[in-house]
């Protein structure tokens, strides 16, 4: 009898431990909480009229680049109505890494809608001076938390080569654009009609010439580092610049 009730409490135990085992492996962390939101931005990227290629070389003023990422945070998306009203259901970050799309930007609740789109490449104030302990994480990976206060929402990395280096013909060396500061914020704002149903995304399309994001003598062999800081005069001058080319280079359809 003994031996009997050791082999049940035994079977019981491993019964458990595999009911246990299961039960985790059924909804992956990651799982457990799905994006939900139905508002999706594509992001089309251009160079000097034809498409843009991550990784390939180009020709820019001074010496050729090679961009290897560019990041963008949308925020703030709310839809205002023709009746004046706001839907704003959803006020999460959407950080575009621009290799990839779409990107989720926000949610509406099933309807139908006739009115705009409103977004923001950006920050509202208050969101860009929260602390870093208590802001969302996918606006502090790397590049995008500044080392001082706030949040950088573009993010430019790549290689330049200047001209005349007759050593390497490729581009070798490391460039860095950040944009942050809600003065450089970017506003857009689309007229849309259209219906929410389950499984249904609403798509708004971008176009970016990133060609002229490089123009006005805005160039990494002239200028290989932006960080944005207000208290450097050379520094915050070639980050206007480079604001006022996404200004731009970006546009909405």
């Amino acid at each position: 009898m003994k031996k009997n009730a050791l082999f049940f409490t035994l079977a019981s135990l491993m019964l458990l431990s595999l009911t246990s085992c299961e039960e985790k492996s059924l909804i992956p962390d990651d799982q457990k909480h799905p994006d939900r939101r139905n508002i999706e931005a594509y992001v089309f990227n251009y160079w000097n009229g034809g498409s843009f290629y991550f990784d390939s070389v180009y020709a820019v003023a001074g010496g050729e680049i090679q961009i290897s990422d560019i990041t963008m945070v949308f925020s703030d998306y709310e839809f205002s109505l023709s009746t004046a009203d706001t839907v704003d259901a959803d006020t999460s970050f959407g950080v575009a890494n621009l290799r990839k799309s779409p990107t989720k930007i926000g949610l509406l609740p099933g309807g139908t809608y006739t009115g705009e789109h409103q977004i923001t490449i950006g920050y509202t104030e208050s969101m860009f001076n929260t602390p870093p302990s208590m802001a969302p994480s996918e606006i502090k990976a790397d590049g995008l938390l500044r080392s001082d206060v706030g949040y950088n929402h573009l993010l430019i990395r790549g290689k330049y080569r200047v001209e005349g280096d007759t050593i390497n013909w490729l581009p070798t060396i490391p460039f860095e654009y950040r944009l942050g500061g809600t003065e450089f914020n970017v506003h857009f704002e689309r007229p849309m009609s259209f219906s929410v149903t389950a499984n249904n995304p609403v798509s708004i399309f971008f176009n970016l010439q990133v060609d002229m994001l490089f123009q006005g003598g805005l160039t990494p062999p002239n200028i290989p580092l932006i960080v944005s800081d207000p208290n450097d005069n050379d520094d915050y001058t070639a980050a206007t610049l480079l604001f006022n080319n996404l200004d731009q280079a970006l546009s909405l359809d």
